[in-house]
């Protein structure tokens, strides 16, 4: 009875397995993408559907460029019969696999709208003004300035009035037509649905089913892809689901449906609704939840479509400007249905309904066909005020609806009758099985921290001797200092002598250093034509034109207990014909024009239209690559004509320029040093620069650290083989100084400290020199350092004199260069005792990167350069005066071992 009972359960389940299983081969045979199945001819020549186009017209425009909230109505539908036909079917992998391309058509159907498209007028946002004014305010203010005078100058307004017909379908608008009339690839004309009729979405590859009835209809890549690229997340960039067309027989009302959207460019999710009937037929309907737009705080998985990540919008709203070419295209269901209510109320006339704006989609769950689908989205625009468009300077930004579409198919009266024919014959099924899906694997990467433990604890890494040398915290001292300020809690027979004391032998001449001597030197071009016609550039060196500096420490401010000190050091400079070459007054020097080009390098990312625009207005300026100036004029400045023209009509902005225009009396910044008071080996080094105790340009933690002191100052006791950091204002980043040799500076023997050849060395050489790559990887090579994050975006770049230590490439790129170390190299003459400068010399060079830019015929034969203008030779030498007392200085300070390296 047992064995009875077990075979009768064996053969319930086996009897069981088999007709389940059968059932799922009889229908996978007649869906699957084959030639010979049922629902391929279908597929490949779906019935037509019905496109309906609704219009937001603006009733009050003045009101909203006033300030105010907008007023919109409804116009429309606009309706077009869609044939999709699939073209160029090709099967791949043994039939595993269905290439195709579905070009859409349209074709106006004026018995199902209201109104004619020819006729009917509507008002709507300027989609080409906004396009290129939405790129602006991450540009300079001069490039906003520029592109607002010159789409003035065509009247054109944030609103256009046009026909519906030439919204959808094109018109000739008056700023492409600009850039048509020189570029005539451009076509002079936009609109919706431009030269869409009768195209394609993108090429296609489809899982046919064979091998797994659940991949039916999948995408296999589009476009060539498996993934995309836009998003910031792996999981956002991914291509799930089907075009919508077709899905898996056997659905289930707890699974979810994935569709690709190529005008959301991204992949959704379906999820179940209700049961519904369709002409006879009982249907699953399946909608976009309201997870899938909703706002990353409340679904974090939606983060990844925030691009740059973190700039999200709220709940219902989708940007997609990194596929529209920057486009500030928002996409939302219509009437901002399931949207954030700010956005519903942002806009007078929108009434978001679920029976007339959810899109939806009805699906017979045994074949998976769809037999109702409605498909609603909304196209919106981001308004926003954009400094330097004096147009736009009162609207409240916006998410402005522009238009919906709903497209509509039904499954026609003959298809219905063979699919209820085809349910009739079909056996019964449990609907609720549940496939055996793949779940998503989202990727988690664990934080993995290694903590050492065993660090040694030292209460005193000095030795007796330097600590009785330079200066210990005395208990006794300590105790009598409160009721005697007078009495230091220090001692040290050097203590504060070396520190940021108002006492100590280095403040006054920290506070108030003797001048120091600034030499100019120009590269004058010599053969600018040769250049412009694709050629080598000669430049020819012109100068020294001196300048005596004059640097004292201002708003000196002691802090924490006198352990920091805040100070500012303006510098004033005075010419010094005698140690001069030539008068700057009366020399000529040609040279790359700075603004010209730094406008010019900011437009490479841009559109190509903004290009063109800025490019048309610069020749009508008869603006050249490059200037002829006097010397004087290009250090100290003089009436640019661009800057003019921006001055006229912000007067904020100033009309001149020069590369020391209004720095004669002003500072690098506000600085905060340690005096050293509790450790010497901190002495003068650098607490924070302009509050910041790091910087955040560069793409690395090492890059942007703010070590060592300004270079006027150093710790005592400096050992040959130990490295001294500076902050180099002028390299918007710190610099380290390595040994070099022993030399002797009026009768005081000093270490010579130099920036070794690693400091400006490629990253291929040198890794940690990586993080000065912005963006990360945009490296140039060894000897060159791009500063264009801490310039405004001006493509600057530094080096050494002549290129003294670069790749050979960019001497050889210009005739006329000549490095050598003797004129060229950067060093600091210290005394090591003391750790005093008693000799320095700081030379740098300024050079721009110019290239060929599309949209600027000027440059279009130039060969990429990092082309020099000028470099520097500042000199400071201790007087007299101040060596006579290092030198009794160092002869009554006890004899050391001056290769002591502290710890």
């Amino acid at each position: 009875m047992p064995g009875s009972m077990t075979r009768k359960c064996c053969a319930i389940y086996t009897t069981g397995f088999v007709c389940a299983h059968l059932l799922t081969v009889g229908i996978a045979l007649e869906i699957t993408l084959t030639e010979k199945s049922q629902v391929f001819e279908s597929w490949k020549n779906p019935p037509p559907s019905y496109l309906e186009y609704y219009f937001f017209n603006v009733t009050n425009p003045e009101v909203f460029m006033a300030g105010g909230k907008a007023s919109v109505k409804q116009i429309g539908p606009y309706t077009y019969r869609v044939h999709r036909p699939r073209e160029n079917v090709t099967f791949l992998e043994n039939g595993t696999k269905v290439y195709a391309l579905n070009p859409k058509t349209f074709v106006f159907v004026p018995e199902k709208s209201v109104g004619d498209p020819q006729v009917d007028i509507v008002r709507t946002v300027n989609i080409p003004f906004v396009t290129i004014m939405n790129e602006l305010p991450s540009y300079s203010f001069f490039l906003r300035t520029i592109v607002s005078m010159y789409i003035n100058s065509l009247g054109i307004e944030l609103f256009m009035t046009r026909t519906v017909h030439e919204v959808l379908w094109g018109f000739e608008d008056p700023l492409l037509t600009k850039l048509h009339s020189m570029k005539p690839e451009v076509d002079e004309y936009f609109g919706l649905m431009w030269k869409k009729n009768g195209t394609h979405e993108g090429e296609f590859v489809f899982h046919t089913g064979e091998q797994n009835y659940l991949d039916y209809g999948k995408i296999d890549t589009w476009n060539g892809m498996r993934e995309m690229s836009w998003w910031s997340s792996n999981q956002s960039n991914m291509i799930n689901g089907t075009d919508g067309t077709v899905f898996h027989p056997l659905i289930n009302r707890d699974e979810l449906l994935y569709i690709f959207v190529a005008d959301l460019c991204r992949s959704i999710h379906l999820a179940y609704v209700e049961d519904v009937e369709v002409k006879g037929i009982q249907a699953y309907r399946f909608a976009p939840p309201s997870d899938v737009l909703m706002s990353p705080k409340n679904n974090p998985t939606n983060a990844g479509f925030c691009v740059p990540a973190g700039d999200c919008l709220g709940t219902g709203v989708l940007k997609v400007s990194v596929c529209r070419e920057g486009a500030p295209i928002v996409v939302s269901s219509p009437h901002f249905y399931q949207a954030d209510p700010a956005y519903i109320n942002a806009i007078d006339g929108l009434n978001p309904k679920k029976e007339e704006h959810e899109s939806y989609l009805d699906l017979q769950p045994t074949t998976g066909v769809p037999i109702r689908a409605c498909k609603r989205a909304q196209l919106n625009m981001i308004l926003k005020r954009v400094q330097g468009f004096p147009k736009t300077k009162n609207i409240t930004k916006t998410i402005f609806p522009i238009m919906f579409v709903n497209e509509m198919a039904t499954i026609d009266d003959e298809s219905a009758a063979q699919m209820r024919s085809l349910l009739l014959n079909t056996p019964q099924y449990n609907r609720s099985l549940k496939p055996n899906k793949k779940k998503n694997i989202t990727e988690t990467i664990f934080p993995i921290m290694s903590v050492n433990e065993a660090i040694m604890n030292k209460l005193n890494s000095y030795s007796f001797f330097l600590r009785t040398l330079w200066g210990f915290k005395d208990p006794l001292l300590t105790k009598v200092h409160p009721t005697k300020p007078e009495v230091d809690e220090y001692f040290g027979l050097m203590w504060k002598e070396v520190t940021l004391t108002e006492k100590s032998q280095v403040y006054e001449s920290w506070k108030n250093p003797p001048p120091s001597y600034l030499e100019y030197y120009f590269f004058n071009v010599t053969n600018p034509e040769v250049f412009m016609a694709g050629g080598k550039a000669s430049v020819k060196q012109i100068g020294p034109y001196t300048y005596r500096v004059h640097s004292s420490r201002e708003n000196v401010t002691f802090l924490e207990n006198g352990t920091k000190v805040y100070a500012l050091n303006p510098k004033t400079f005075v010419f010094v014909p005698e140690k001069s070459i030539g008068d700057p007054q009366v020399d000529i020097v040609r040279t790359v024009n700075i603004p010209f080009v730094t406008i010019m390098n900011e437009l490479p990312s841009y559109s190509f239209f903004l290009r063109t625009i800025v490019s048309m207005y610069i020749n009508s300026l008869g603006i050249e690559l490059f200037m002829t100036r006097t010397v004087h004029e290009v250090l100290w400045g003089f009436e640019d004509p661009l800057l003019t023209k921006l001055h006229s009509m912000k007067p904020e902005v100033d009309e001149y320029f020069g590369l020391m225009w209004k720095k004669n009396g002003t500072h690098e910044g506000e600085f905060v040093f340690h005096t050293g008071e509790q450790n010497y080996l901190d002495y003068g080094k650098i607490d924070t620069w302009n509050g910041m105790r790091e910087m955040s340009w560069w793409s690395s933690n090492q890059s942007n650290m703010i070590n060592g002191t300004d270079g006027t100052v150093f710790h005592p006791l400096i050992n040959r083989d130990e490295l001294l950091y500076i902050f180099a204002a002028d390299f918007c980043r710190s610099i380290h100084l390595a040994y070099v040799e022993d030399v002797e500076v009026k009768g005081i023997q000093a270490y010579r400290f130099a920036p070794p050849s690693d400091v400006l060395m490629s990253p291929k050489n040198n890794p940690t020199n990586a993080g000065f790559c912005v963006p990360a990887g945009d490296c140039l090579g060894t000897g060159v350092h791009k500063v264009s994050v801490c310039r405004e975006g001006a493509p600057i770049v530094v080096s050494f004199p002549h290129f003294y230590q670069a790749d050979p490439a960019y001497i050889n790129a210009i005739d006329g260069l000549n490095p050598n170390k003797e004129e060229h190299e950067t060093y600091l003459d210290l005394q090591p005792t003391t750790g005093v400068p008693i000799r320095a010399c700081k030379r740098a060079q300024l050079n721009m990167i110019l290239k060929r830019v599309p949209g600027f015929p000027k440059t279009k034969n130039i060969t990429e350069t990092i082309f020099p203008i000028m470099f520097i030779n500042e000199m400071a030498t201790t007087d007299d005066e101040s060596a006579a007392q290092m030198r009794s200085l160092l002869l009554n300070t006890p004899q050391q071992n001056r290769n002591i390296k502290p710890k």
